[in-house]
């Protein structure tokens, strides 16, 4: 009876353990050709010749730190255009993890692959605006 009694603890105390799920650090991170601002309610992700805006809080969703939201991709110009629909935001997601200070990024704009990058918690991007 014993035993049992102790399996049953043992059960119920790993059970009842949470799971260690990693946050996104707020604050500013970098890396190749990317720049991101993080605040408590949205994402800021500029590129050098488009940005991402994401009016919502991004969630990690597992102790892998991974997480996927649904974005607005927004195309940039080095000269203005007359012709509006240029400036349209268009369906994109990001898919991601981090691990402490470093996170991993990849973007799809309109189901078709835009890139993957890497990034680091308050490193300096190095970014090059489209002239």
């Amino acid at each position: 009876m014993m035993k049992i009694l102790a399996f049953l603890f043992l059960l119920f105390s790993f059970a009842c353990q949470k799971s260690k799920v990693q946050t996104i650090q707020l604050g500013n991170w970098g890396g190749d050709q990317i720049r991101l601002a993080v605040s408590s309610d949205s994402w800021y992700v500029e590129f050098e010749c488009a940005h991402l805006k994401v009016d919502s809080h991004v969630s990690v969703q597992n102790s892998e730190g991974e997480f996927t939201h649904d974005v607005q991709y927004f195309q940039e110009y080095g000269v203005q255009f007359d012709d509006p629909s240029l400036y349209e935001p268009k369906p994109a997601k990001i898919k991601g993890s981090v691990d402490g200070n470093k996170m991993t990024l990849h973007v799809e704009v309109e189901g078709q692959d835009f890139g993957t990058f890497q990034l680091e918690f308050e490193k300096e991007p190095v970014l090059y605006k489209c002239a």
